[in-house]
Protein backbone atom coordinates (compact mmCIF):
# COMPACT_ATOMS: atom_id res chain seq x y z
CA UNK A 1 0.00 0.00 0.00
CA UNK A 2 1.33 3.13 -0.68
CA UNK A 3 1.78 6.26 1.39
CA UNK A 4 -0.98 8.48 -0.60
CA UNK A 5 -3.42 5.25 -0.30
CA UNK A 6 -2.75 4.69 3.60
CA UNK A 7 -2.80 8.48 4.37
CA UNK A 8 -6.30 8.43 2.62
CA UNK A 9 -7.48 5.41 4.45
CA UNK A 10 -6.32 6.75 7.92
CA UNK A 11 -7.54 10.16 7.39
CA UNK A 12 -11.13 8.45 6.30
CA UNK A 13 -10.83 6.40 9.48
CA UNK A 14 -10.19 9.40 11.80
CA UNK A 15 -12.67 11.45 10.23
CA UNK A 16 -15.35 8.77 10.78
CA UNK A 17 -14.34 9.35 14.30
CA UNK A 18 -14.80 12.99 14.21
CA UNK A 19 -18.20 12.88 12.63
CA UNK A 20 -19.88 10.46 15.39
CA UNK A 21 -18.35 12.75 18.51
CA UNK A 22 -19.36 16.02 16.59
CA UNK A 23 -22.92 14.13 16.07
CA UNK A 24 -23.09 13.46 19.49
CA UNK A 25 -21.96 17.47 20.71
CA UNK A 26 -24.62 18.56 18.42
CA UNK A 27 -26.82 16.43 19.56
CA UNK A 28 -26.07 18.04 23.27
CA UNK A 29 -25.76 20.99 22.35
CA UNK A 30 -29.91 21.33 20.74
CA UNK A 31 -30.90 19.40 23.84
CA UNK A 32 -29.75 22.06 25.71
CA UNK A 33 -32.42 24.56 23.88
CA UNK A 34 -35.06 21.82 23.18
CA UNK A 35 -38.11 23.46 20.77
CA UNK A 36 -35.93 26.51 19.60
CA UNK A 37 -34.68 27.32 16.04
CA UNK A 38 -31.28 27.41 17.48
CA UNK A 39 -31.98 23.54 19.23
CA UNK A 40 -33.57 22.68 15.36
CA UNK A 41 -30.21 23.77 13.71
CA UNK A 42 -28.17 21.74 16.28
CA UNK A 43 -30.33 18.59 15.88
CA UNK A 44 -30.14 18.57 11.98
CA UNK A 45 -26.71 19.03 12.18
CA UNK A 46 -25.91 16.31 14.58
CA UNK A 47 -28.31 13.96 12.31
CA UNK A 48 -25.97 15.42 9.08
CA UNK A 49 -22.66 14.23 11.01
CA UNK A 50 -23.79 10.89 11.88
CA UNK A 51 -24.90 10.60 8.42
CA UNK A 52 -21.40 11.83 6.73
CA UNK A 53 -19.90 9.32 9.78
CA UNK A 54 -22.23 6.15 7.80
CA UNK A 55 -21.51 7.95 4.31
CA UNK A 56 -17.39 7.60 4.84
CA UNK A 57 -18.04 4.04 6.59
CA UNK A 58 -19.26 2.92 2.92
CA UNK A 59 -16.02 4.47 1.05
CA UNK A 60 -14.01 1.65 3.49
CA UNK A 61 -13.56 -1.72 1.66
CA UNK A 62 -14.91 -3.22 4.94
CA UNK A 63 -17.20 -0.72 6.21
CA UNK A 64 -18.46 -0.56 9.95
CA UNK A 65 -21.47 0.71 11.43
CA UNK A 66 -20.69 3.24 14.20
CA UNK A 67 -22.51 4.58 17.35
CA UNK A 68 -22.63 7.08 19.30
CA UNK A 69 -21.76 8.17 22.41
CA UNK A 70 -24.31 9.43 24.33
CA UNK A 71 -25.77 12.94 25.00
CA UNK A 72 -24.82 14.55 28.28
CA UNK A 73 -27.39 16.35 30.86
CA UNK A 74 -28.91 19.28 29.33
CA UNK A 75 -28.13 23.00 30.77
CA UNK A 76 -30.24 26.06 29.65
CA UNK A 77 -28.69 27.55 27.21
CA UNK A 78 -25.37 26.90 25.19
CA UNK A 79 -22.22 28.88 25.89
CA UNK A 80 -20.73 30.81 23.51
CA UNK A 81 -17.60 29.24 23.71
CA UNK A 82 -19.50 25.94 22.42
CA UNK A 83 -20.39 27.39 19.52
CA UNK A 84 -17.12 28.85 19.08
CA UNK A 85 -16.16 25.37 19.23
CA UNK A 86 -18.73 24.26 16.59
CA UNK A 87 -17.36 27.29 14.47
CA UNK A 88 -13.49 26.12 14.69
CA UNK A 89 -14.53 22.44 14.02
CA UNK A 90 -16.25 23.50 10.60
CA UNK A 91 -13.55 25.57 9.36
CA UNK A 92 -11.11 22.23 10.08
CA UNK A 93 -13.72 19.79 8.39
CA UNK A 94 -14.25 21.92 5.47
CA UNK A 95 -10.05 21.77 5.37
CA UNK A 96 -10.06 18.29 6.14
CA UNK A 97 -12.26 17.36 3.31
CA UNK A 98 -10.89 19.59 0.78
CA UNK A 99 -7.53 17.14 1.99
CA UNK A 100 -9.11 13.82 1.49
CA UNK A 101 -10.72 14.69 -1.94
CA UNK A 102 -7.76 15.31 -3.42
CA UNK A 103 -6.41 11.99 -2.57
CA UNK A 104 -9.37 10.24 -3.07
CA UNK A 105 -8.68 7.16 -5.17
CA UNK A 106 -11.68 7.35 -7.27
CA UNK A 107 -14.07 9.96 -8.80
CA UNK A 108 -17.12 8.74 -6.66
CA UNK A 109 -15.11 9.11 -3.68
CA UNK A 110 -14.08 12.56 -4.54
CA UNK A 111 -17.73 13.10 -5.10
CA UNK A 112 -18.85 11.45 -1.08
CA UNK A 113 -16.12 13.85 0.10
CA UNK A 114 -16.85 16.97 -1.66
CA UNK A 115 -20.76 16.41 -0.74
CA UNK A 116 -19.79 16.32 3.08
CA UNK A 117 -17.85 19.44 2.61
CA UNK A 118 -20.63 21.57 1.17
CA UNK A 119 -22.53 20.28 4.31
CA UNK A 120 -19.59 21.57 6.82
CA UNK A 121 -19.33 24.54 4.76
CA UNK A 122 -23.09 24.87 5.33
CA UNK A 123 -23.11 24.13 9.24
CA UNK A 124 -20.12 26.97 9.50
CA UNK A 125 -22.56 29.36 7.97
CA UNK A 126 -25.02 28.74 9.85
CA UNK A 127 -23.30 28.39 13.37
CA UNK A 128 -21.87 31.67 12.37
CA UNK A 129 -24.97 33.23 11.76
CA UNK A 130 -26.64 32.43 15.39
CA UNK A 131 -23.67 33.77 16.68
CA UNK A 132 -23.79 37.15 15.09
CA UNK A 133 -27.14 37.20 16.01
CA UNK A 134 -27.22 35.72 19.50
CA UNK A 135 -29.96 33.54 19.06
CA UNK A 136 -28.90 30.52 21.29
CA UNK A 137 -28.73 32.94 23.91
CA UNK A 138 -32.27 33.70 24.21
Amino acid sequence: MDNRYSDYYLGIRRAIQDECNTSAFYRHLAAMVPGTLCGDIFATASADEYRHAQMLAALLDHPTSYRLPGASPAAKTICPEDLARAIEGEFGAVCEYAELAAMAPTPHARSVLLSILGDEYGHVRLFILLQETGLCRK
